[in-house]
């Protein structure tokens, strides 16, 4: 999806947009995306086959310590001494595992058995929240936290807390947007063992888009799940001439203070606000993986992996100005454009999109909580056949990111791993391996060896330098073919 953003830019430095278009999305971005999942896929599947019952593994693959829940499909299998509970749209989530770094644990498993039954209430009361809704008006109304009564809705939005927005313009280069929102066809209240759940369904008229919204407020959990759906949205298909004219847009108006925002980039992060460049297109933001707004007391976090694409403050559309503008706490996930050609939307059965996001309602400032928030959202757990019940890697500092694992190129008893350090401190970080080291040594990028890496018994102490990447070699007595 994010493809289709990349490329406005090269049709506008394009003297045949339309050839560049054809070329550029079918030609190449289809294919690579296709092979790319193709080649995952089987390797997935090689190394993680699909539990089938009796014991099974449940792998988690970032080098951290994480507690995170499992989310899988009603057909699956999962541990059994998990609670767990199936949502009103098939999928599964059970209750959270903690890890110790990159390990796999084996479990019984069964089949998810435990479905959501659906309620009759205005009124939901977590450990941490009080939501208030309304089955007439088919929204959610209020969000509250029980301990500082902060309200985190915006009453006085345009547009309601995960809603659909059509934007389109009548010419391209026009700043001025008409929106539509989608008329509600049904609304509706949901408990199970781990969570209470909200589901939206509506139709919106000129786009055509059937849209199916599901809020999954855990009973004892600040983090919130979010499931956006939309289907059949042939008002994207289109020429040529229709470039910059129809966006779609979830809303998320959070209710806060002249916020500050800030964007998660891959080794590190960017204030939108003092940090904004000078007449840059003010249309979207984009982050490694979350966006945040906040005031001098709390904020809102959205994570997403699908489509990390904002309009942050309210949706701005063909502007360019010299400062940043967004004095409300309001985050727009972007999630489609026809702004190249229309040609990645040439059926009915490709207007179509699934988001899947966390939000995160805090207390205090983002970077007490983001780096241990985010290392819990990175990489879904993996349910396989047992495959190995041991630790294979963690690394002590949770603001030192493992980019890569690979043998070395001219060594056999060698591996490469590559680190970067994510909020500008230098950091002492200390590595333990899954088989026993017998020498550390920094390496360059084309991996020639430059200073040797102390060493603790079996653990292995390396520097990383602020917003930097650490390249390492680590030598030893072990299988290459069992990394």
């Amino acid at each position: 999806k994010l493809s289709e953003f990349d490329e406005h830019c090269w049709a506008t430095s394009s003297k045949h947009p339309q050839k560049m278009h054809r070329h550029n999305i079918d030609k190449v971005k289809r294919s690579s995306v296709d092979i790319s999942n193709e080649k995952l896929n089987e390797i997935s599947a090689t190394i993680y086959q699909k539990a089938d019952g009796g014991k099974i593994s449940v792998t988690s693959t970032i080098p951290q310590k994480r507690s995170s829940r499992v989310y899988a499909e009603k057909n699956d299998y999962i541990p059994k001494d998990l609670s767990h509970q199936i949502l009103p749209n098939g999928s599964v989530v059970t209750g959270k595992i903690s890890f110790d770094g990159i390990e796999s644990k084996n479990f019984d498993g069964i089949i998810p058995y435990k479905d959501s039954t659906e309620i009759n209430t205005d009124f939901i009361e977590t450990d941490f929240y009080k939501i208030q809704v309304n089955a007439q008006t088919k929204k959610i109304v209020s969000i509250i936290d029980k301990t500082t009564k902060k309200e985190y809705i915006d009453s006085r939005a345009r547009f309601e807390f995960g809603q659909f927005v059509y934007a389109y313009a009548e010419h391209k280069t026009d700043s001025n947007l008409s929106f539509e929102v989608p008329k509600k066809t049904d609304f509706k209240v949901y408990e199970g063992e781990l969570a209470f759940v909200i589901v939206q369904k509506g139709y919106e008229e000129q786009s055509g888009a059937t849209i199916t919204s599901q809020f999954v407020f855990y009973k004892h959990d600040r983090a919130i799940d979010v499931d956006l759906k939309y289907e059949n949205a042939t008002g994207l298909i289109g020429d040529f001439y229709d470039r910059y004219k129809k966006n779609y847009f979830f809303a998320f108006p959070f209710s806060l203070d002249n916020p500050q925002f800030y964007t998660e980039m891959h080794a590190g992060e960017k204030n939108e606000n003092s940090e904004y460049i000078p007449l840059n297109a003010n249309d979207f933001s984009v982050t490694q993986s979350w966006v945040a707004t906040e005031d001098e007391n709390s904020g809102v976090a959205i994570y997403t992996r699908d489509m990390p694409v904002f309009h942050l403050g309210n949706i701005k559309f063909n502007q360019f100005k010299s400062n940043f503008s967004g004095d409300k706490g309001h985050i727009f996930l972007y999630a489609s454009s026809n702004r190249c050609n229309n040609l990645i939307y040439t059926s009915i059965e490709e207007c179509k999109a699934e988001y899947h996001l966390s939000i995160l309602p805090y207390n205090g400032k983002h970077s007490d909580i983001m780096l241990k928030w985010s290392n819990e959202n990175e990489h879904n757990l993996i349910i396989s056949k047992p495959i190995f019940d041991k630790k294979l890697l963690k690394i002590s500092e949770e603001n030192v990111r493992l980019v890569s694992l690979k043998k070395a190129e001219d060594q056999q008893n060698a591996i490469v791993l590559r680190f970067v350090e994510a909020t500008g401190k230098e950091t002492i970080c200390n590595l333990d391996i899954f088989f026993k080291p017998s020498r550390g040594v920094y390496i360059t990028n084309d991996e020639n060896e430059c200073n040797e890496i102390p060493m603790n018994g079996d653990t292995i102490s390396f520097k990383c330098e602020p917003y930097s990447y650490t390249s390492i070699k680590i030598f030893g007595d072990f299988n290459i073919n069992e990394i």
